[in-house]
């Protein structure tokens, strides 16, 4: 099931039930940053963990985490195509399932400065793993 962020309520909280158009992102929901969203960014004031995370193409914002953690489950990180930018902000990001990028001109910034050797070794395995095809 997914919920796409739509900043509803106007104030760009990804923790408020009322910026996403099926409820927070949480275990079961995919949360999906597209072009429907009336004002892109979106500024995290808590921790989240939900099945996945999925940028469109067409989004044009920024997600900041704001020093949050992000826990991403089976359906992972999807940002086929998207062009933007995710800060991490001292927070930290994790995910059992696979990142997808389904576009070489893709492009994925985050700060990973706060990751500790062992989450840094699971990141550069996941590129790796999707350099490998």
């Amino acid at each position: 099931m997914n919920t796409l962020f739509n900043n509803g309520v106007g104030d760009n909280d990804g923790n408020n039930a009322g910026n996403w158009d099926n409820g927070l992102p949480v275990a079961g929901k995919v949360a999906v940053f597209d072009h429907n969203t009336t004002d892109d960014n979106c500024t995290f004031s808590g921790d989240i963990s939900c099945d996945g995370i999925r940028f469109d193409n067409s989004y044009a914002g920024t997600v900041d985490a704001n020093g949050h953690n992000i826990t991403l489950g089976t359906e992972g990180l999807d940002v086929s195509g998207w062009t933007g930018v995710v800060n991490c902000g001292g927070g930290k990001w994790s995910c059992s399932g696979d990142w997808k990028n389904n576009c070489a001109t893709s492009m994925l910034l985050m700060a990973i400065s706060q990751l500790d050797d062992d989450e840094l070794a699971q990141v550069l395995a996941q590129v790796l793993r999707h350099l490998a095809g």
